[in-house]
């Protein structure tokens, strides 16, 4: 019996040896986050960060960088390093770049619907409304995202850079300056912008305007003021006319479809957020900032602006064919033509609904 009590005090004594000694169970460490890189591209090179508003582009992957806390982040290209204005829709398809900008300026025919802000030319003046009808119609219109995603890419803010205006080497007082002008241009309608007062449009990429205007083969640039000075033209154009044609949001920043699904929830909906605070605030700031910048400092250079009145404005958009019918007309069914009407007609729609009267009455498309 006392062996029996001798021996079970020795085995809790050994148990309890045990369990003393077993070391203690430590917490799985917190795996860290994925981090999501994207390849970034752009034919330009970023603006100047030295000012209130920076180059919108910039600013976004700034914002989403910091947001996140680095959960995304992107590896950034400038220049036409990787692309040439015109190629980022296929390269994003392909898979070679993963955000980007799209322009319906540069790849004329394959995004009709997206065009429609250069059918509708002396639009407002006003950046913000631009962007935010132009977003409200790529949410309203299915058929206007089937654009975007034919490039396999996710849509996440559009953006406008100002209003186009014109720099050349003549004066541009008057309508009567314009005949026989020969100016740059880009897209499918702003030569008829022109050729509707007597110039003579020439389609030509900004980069190669410089030598263009040196060599007499050009006369004038149509671009945003804040191009005008990059591009250095007022070295030789001392001329500027302001017809402000209005302020189009012809290009969306978007992002490749399988990175986009590689992001987590919550940081989609962060990268939703700064594009929204993109649309409605920022790129509203440096649109205006650095146009108005680019115009005081032409000015100093020497440049003399003309300002037009509004009867001249209503002079020069009646002179120009009703590209809103011409733009239907284009449709290659009766379904795509049902939709290019309620496009069009909503797009006037919400503008006026800002308080904006169009100086011709194009809105009654059939």
């Amino acid at each position: 019996m006392l062996f029996g009590v001798v021996l079970l005090a020795l085995s809790l004594l050994a148990y309890g040896c045990t369990v003393a000694e077993a070391p203690e169970a430590k917490a799985p460490e917190a795996e860290a986050p994925e981090v999501v890189r994207l390849q970034h591209s752009h034919f330009y090179m970023p603006a100047d960060p030295t000012t209130d508003y920076y180059d919108p582009q910039v600013w976004y992957m700034d914002e989403v960088e910091k947001r996140t806390e680095g959960r995304v982040v992107f590896d950034r290209m400038w220049g036409g390093s990787l692309t040439a204005p015109g190629e980022s829709g296929a390269q994003l398809k392909a898979g070679l770049i993963d955000f980007t900008i799209i322009s319906s300026l540069f790849v004329p025919g394959e995004m009709p619907l997206f065009e429609i802000d250069g059918a509708s030319v002396f639009s407002p003046t006003d950046t913000r409304m631009a962007n935010l009808v132009k977003w409200q119609l790529y949410e309203e219109f299915p058929e206007l995202r089937a654009e975007i995603e034919q490039y396999n890419a996710v849509g996440l803010f559009v953006g406008g850079a100002g209003s186009y205006q014109i720099i050349a080497n003549r004066p541009l007082a008057t309508l009567e300056d314009y005949k026989g002008l020969k100016v740059g241009v880009v897209g499918r309608f702003m030569p008829r912008w022109y050729s509707s007062i007597g110039a003579i449009p020439i389609t030509m990429p900004f980069i190669e305007r410089w030598g263009a205007l040196q060599t007499g083969i050009l006369d004038a640039s149509s671009l945003f003021p804040v191009y005008h000075l990059m591009y250095n033209f007022h070295e030789i154009c001392k001329h500027h006319g302001m017809p402000n044609f209005g302020d189009q949001a012809t290009g969306i920043t978007v992002i490749r479809k399988e990175m986009w699904d590689k992001i987590s929830p919550r940081d989609q909906e962060i990268m939703r957020q700064v594009g929204i605070e993109a649309m409605e605030e920022y790129s509203v700031g440096y649109a205006d900032q650095s146009n108005a910048e680019a115009i005081e400092a032409l000015k100093a250079a020497g440049v003399t602006f003309y300002y037009y009145t509004d009867q001249q404005r209503t002079e020069w958009a009646q002179a120009i064919p009703n590209f809103g019918q011409e733009w239907v007309d284009e449709a290659r069914n009766a379904e795509e033509r049902n939709v290019r009407i309620r496009l069009w007609q909503r797009r006037w729609e919400l503008i006026e609904e800002y308080g904006y009267e169009w100086p011709m009455d194009w809105w009654d498309v059939k």
